[in-house]
């Protein structure tokens, strides 16, 4: 279970620097 959350955090974590990245 702790492994899915890391793997979600860390997916999740990349896709916000790309989503930041776009809108500025």
């Amino acid at each position: 279970m702790s492994f899915s959350m890391a793997t979600i955090n860390k997916t999740y974590s990349e896709i916000f620097k790309l989503q930041w990245c776009r809108i500025n």
